[in-house]
């Protein structure tokens, strides 16, 4: 258990130029880290990573994004059967997701499978720059699948507000993924009671794509203000 740092992140673990290869996290329960003065995450991966597993754990109530894979280019990576609740910023964040790598990284299939996300801020699940093949398994393949998003507490920024999402961030290519979103397979997901605050003038999403190449199928989708799926290329 990592709790109430309040000059750190729970994990921070930084890569150098080659890659992280083969990182399982499993169990871990990363609440209340950063502080007003210094927000942080419950966990944080920089760098370029392949086959790394977030499996079991419980992060909540973290100053900025719960688990934050936050630069780099990845492959491989699963997140699962994990319960994100609370945090500051979005409770799941993935840049760089991409379908393959060129040797030695190799292509993996990257997951978000089997989670409850549950009151973080905008953004429950955020994939940016992501390329993946647009198909629901296999080699290259990026899904969102089997994950329960839904909010409680009433929104407070005027900003738009989105379950999920996958958009373009304005980051050089090299570094951080593709330079046009694609290829994200978003399927069996429930998102609920992303209600946008009462004085905002803008839309609440289910789903937020700004990318090509995303199908979506089996979504379910609970109570809602306005648009539910904002689709954006």
């Amino acid at each position: 258990m990592i709790r109430n740092s309040s000059l750190g992140n729970g994990i921070r673990l930084s890569t150098p130029i080659t890659r992280l290869d083969g990182l399982l996290v499993t169990s871990v329960t990363a609440n209340n880290n950063g502080s007003s003065s210094k927000p942080n995450r419950g966990i944080l991966l920089q760098g370029n990573q392949r086959n790394v597993t977030i499996d079991n754990s419980s992060f909540s109530n973290n100053l900025l994004v719960d688990i934050d894979f936050n630069s780099g280019i990845r492959s491989g990576t699963l997140i699962r059967n994990s319960t994100v609740i609370g945090n500051i910023d979005p409770g799941i964040a993935l840049i760089g997701v991409v379908k393959s790598f060129a040797s030695p990284m190799g292509g993996r299939i990257t997951r978000a499978a089997n989670n409850t996300v549950t009151d973080n801020s905008r953004f429950g699940i955020e994939m940016k720059n992501p390329s993946g093949n647009g198909l629901g398994s296999g080699t290259g393949s990026v899904v969102v699948r089997g994950s329960r998003v839904n909010r409680i507490t009433p929104a407070t920024e005027l900003r738009d507000y989105a379950g999920i999402s996958g958009f373009r961030r304005s980051v050089a290519v090299s570094s951080h993924g593709a330079h046009e979103p694609a290829g994200v397979w978003l399927e069996n997901n429930f998102i609920a009671k992303y209600l946008r605050n009462p004085v905002a003038a803008g839309p609440v999403q289910a789903w937020i794509v700004n990318a090509q190449s995303m199908p979506i199928a089996n979504v379910t989708l609970g109570q809602l203000s306005t648009d539910t799926l904002l689709v954006a290329s």
